[in-house]
């Protein structure tokens, strides 16, 4: 089989670079990591950051973060913004974490279909079939459907619905006609496989039409808060959301399409990282507060993953930046545990932020006065503390006395347990307090580290390096020797995670990593050097990675305002919509359009059906480009004819592959 492409047609090629002709004088760019939000004040005109501001993520409220970040800007600034756009880990997490609403799925599957083999409950398989290229051979029971959904309703609290035929990226005459009755009898939201995706996959675009439909909810609540909460400063902008691609679409598109603006956050920075730099070929390194993500540029482009993002254990087809996330950052937990140290990837609150804030002197004091105890790790050593935040659930009376007892200030965990009866420390129950923000753990992470270093300066360096040399003591080492060992453990840590993004194939083998990271063995010496340049991004970036890349012999490039790149490459990101079309031979020894308004129709030759093909998808994509945001109306097709060679020898046409693209400014309403 081959596949050639048309030089009649130029190919696309998604490049981060921006235009500066445009209306728009200010934008407004945000980024909502793990730990911090960030934001840019962004001059257009002149291609330069007015202002950038930080603060600590709110996760369990995303728009809370994102206003005390703006906040820091004066209300002149904000007066001259004229354009918003943000990222957020919003979706991501709701997925992850099962925050989502209860989505009723109706299947119409091919015959070999087999329905345990789909986790999502509940299910059910209707009428309705259709071949492979887009005929329908059984039609849909409109009274099927009513009742389905229905008792769906009432058994299972259904509160939008997900619809996917086989055959339905190249047909979506049956999704459609199951979406509009559903429509007219429940009310609901209801999301169709074939609007989120082209492939033929018929499994994987069912279950990320459930995961759209079930995090729409989610993305309309925080989209209404940010809109009503910038309006209060004085914006009143249109908000565009950046995709899991690296492209931008209008807060109406990304409410219809949540799932799209999964693993923005890593696409913003790649975005970020090619602006800042200009560089067309590098290794993207971006060091956020819980994990670091690792990508390439490659001749200008973002590289986006072809077989669709893996969020959590779900497997989908949104297309999203191919990243590496690594499991370390600067706020990663750093913990002794049975003779060795280990850090991430569980992230806490840094011991010298907490500190920065509420007294640790009786912290300390606990905690030194526990040196001589037998502890089976340094968790022990760990406190708690309130956030601020109330609980909005009913509390266990664990959780009452837990609160109760942090009133005061922060508590080692032996000391917290001791003073509401609980008995080991272990068994205090604090993950429904943690998981919503009331209350922060804090400990030794590698901010700590740096602090008592004396290599970074933001928070309480005293009380890191006090409570450093006490967690020394765990494993009878002075604390020089201690940052000695924590510092190669970090680099070794890091520089394992972006071996494995160089080498997918030993992804994660260490017995296969070690050896090139040490530089060979007694019998052999290896020289690894890196053979394209390494961006590092993020606050932590030159304290985390400058160990790592010089041991690979590296070039480190740490572009000014690179602690901010991922709001900046979500101010400055594009509309980019793309929409595909087959040509297929007919058994009439002819050739047909599935899936297009006249798909049924027959052509006699294959410039015809080109030609029409062209035409329909044209109209579109101009569509949808304006649905997603933009007014650009140039079209780019590309083309792409797959043969193969017959039993007689000769070439055999098998099908052309048109897709139509556009990529433009966003619209300054």
């Amino acid at each position: 089989m081959s596949s050639t492409k048309d030089d009649k047609y130029k190919n696309f090629t998604v490049n981060n670079s921006m235009p500066f002709d445009t209306e728009c004088l200010v934008g407004l760019g945000i980024d909502t990591g793990g730990t911090f939000t960030d934001a840019v004040l962004f001059d257009f005109k002149e291609g330069k950051v007015l202002s950038k501001a930080k603060a600590n993520t709110t996760p369990w409220k995303f728009s809370e973060g994102i206003m005390n970040a703006v906040n820091n800007f004066s209300s002149e600034e904000l007066d001259s913004v004229n354009l918003v756009s943000l990222s957020t880990t919003l979706v991501t997490n709701a997925i992850v974490e099962s925050r989502t609403q209860s989505v009723g799925l109706l299947l119409m599957p091919p015959g070999s279909f087999r329905l345990e083999s789909f986790k999502h409950s509940p299910n059910i398989v209707i009428k309705g079939r259709m071949s492979i290229t887009g005929e329908v051979t059984e039609p849909v029971d409109p009274a099927e459907i009513r009742i389905a959904v229905n008792e769906m309703i009432s058994a299972h609290k259904v509160r939008a619905f997900a619809v996917s035929s086989y055959g339905g990226s190249v047909n979506p005459e049956l999704e459609l006609m199951v979406k509009k009755i559903i429509r007219e009898e429940t009310g609901l939201d209801v999301c169709c496989g074939h609007e989120l995706s082209s492939t033929l996959n018929f499994y994987v675009r069912a279950h990320t039409a459930v995961l759209n439909a079930g995090t729409i909810p989610v993305m309309e609540e925080f989209l209404n808060e940010m809109k009503s909460a910038l309006s209060m400063t004085g914006i009143n902008a249109p908000v565009m959301v950046v995709r899991g691609d690296g492209s931008v679409m209008s807060h109406s598109f990304a409410e219809e399409f949540p799932i799209q603006t999964a693993l923005s956050g890593p696409a913003a920075s790649m975005a970020g990282a090619s602006y800042l730099t200009e560089l067309s070929d590098a290794l993207v390194i971006d060091v956020g507060g819980t994990t670091s993500d690792i990508g390439f540029l490659e001749e200008g482009s973002v590289i986006v993953c072809d077989e669709g993002a893996q969020i959590g254990s779900w497997k989908t087809h949104v297309e999203a930046v191919d990243m590496l996330t690594a499991g370390l950052g600067g706020d990663s937990e750093i913990v002794f545990n049975r003779s060795e140290w280990t850090v991430g990837p569980r992230r806490i609150i840094p011991f010298c932020f907490m500190s920065s804030s509420h007294n640790y002197s009786n912290t300390i004091k606990s905690a030194s006065d526990r040196i001589g105890n037998s502890w089976e790790n340094t968790r022990a050593f760990q406190c708690l503390y309130l956030s601020g935040k109330e609980p909005k659930f009913n509390l266990t009376i664990q959780e009452e006395k837990i609160i109760k007892a942090l009133a005061k200030g922060p508590l080692l965990l032996p000391v917290l347990s001791n003073r509401i009866g609980a008995g080991d420390w272990k068994l205090l129950r604090t993950n429904r307090l943690e998981q919503t923000g009331c209350i922060l753990r804090a400990g030794l992470t590698p901010t700590d580290l740096y602090h008592a270093e004396g290599r970074l300066n933001l928070w309480n360096s005293s009380a890191a390096l006090e409570y450093l040399k006490i967690l020394a003591t765990c494993s009878d080492l002075n604390s020089i020797k201690l940052e000695e060992n924590l510092n190669n453990e970090i680099s070794n840590t890091i520089g394992a995670a972006l071996i494995s993004r160089l080498f997918p194939d030993i992804s994660g083998s260490m017995e296969l990593i070690n050896p090139i990271l040490k530089k060979g063995n007694r019998h052999m010496l290896l020289k690894p050097e890196l053979q394209i340049p390494v961006i590092g991004l993020g606050a932590a970036a030159p304290l985390i990675l400058g160990d790592t890349i010089k041991k690979l012999n590296g070039n480190l490039i740490l572009p000014e305002h690179g602690d901010v790149a991922n709001a900046i490459g979500a101010v400055i990101s594009q509309v980019f919509v793309t929409l595909k079309a087959s040509i297929v031979p007919t058994p009439q020894e002819a050739y047909s359009v599935p899936g297009l308004k006249n798909g049924r129709e027959l052509f006699d030759n294959l410039e015809e059906a080109e030609s029409i093909c062209i035409d329909e998808l044209r109209e579109r994509i101009i569509i949808r480009a304006r649905k997603a945001g933009t007014s650009e109306s140039n079209v780019t097709i590309d083309i792409e004819t797959r043969t193969a060679i017959g039993i007689t020898g000769d070439e055999v046409f098998l099908e052309r592959i048109i897709t139509s693209s556009i990529k433009g400014m966003p619209d300054l309403m």
